[in-house]
């Protein structure tokens, strides 16, 4: 399968990698300034989005699927979401969202605060 991860938060370089089936996978969103907490999220084509997990600054977790995780690492700034064994099934493009510890923010602001990760298994 290839990975194709877009510039999370708008922080980082477009990537693509090719992985076997069956693989761990870890997708990465990097972020700005304090968060509350960062959500994963992925979409099918042409349905809606499927919320996956939550993760609190702190580290705690919050799952609907057993077979994702997350861990974050507040010297990069960076929650990671890993897929523990990825099948063609999880094609997909998979979003990050944080929610910042700042309330207010602008609808201009709020679209800087999501990610796109294109990816598709073969």
């Amino acid at each position: 399968f290839l990975i194709s991860q877009s510039p999370a938060c708008g922080a980082q370089e477009s990537q693509e990698e090719a992985a076997a089936e069956g693989r761990h996978i870890k997708l990465s969103c990097k972020y700005e300034g304090s968060i509350y907490s960062i959500q994963w999220y992925r979409q099918y084509q042409r349905s809606r989005t499927e919320f996956l997990l939550s993760i609190a600054e702190g580290g705690s977790v919050h799952p609907t699927r057993s077979d994702f995780s997350a861990h974050i690492n507040k010297t990069q700034r960076r929650v990671d979401l890993e897929l523990i064994s990825a099948a063609v099934s999880d094609s997909a493009v998979y979003y990050c969202a944080v929610r910042p510890t700042a309330t207010g923010n602008s609808s201009t602001e709020d679209e800087k605060l999501w990610s796109k990760d294109n990816t598709v298994l073969h």
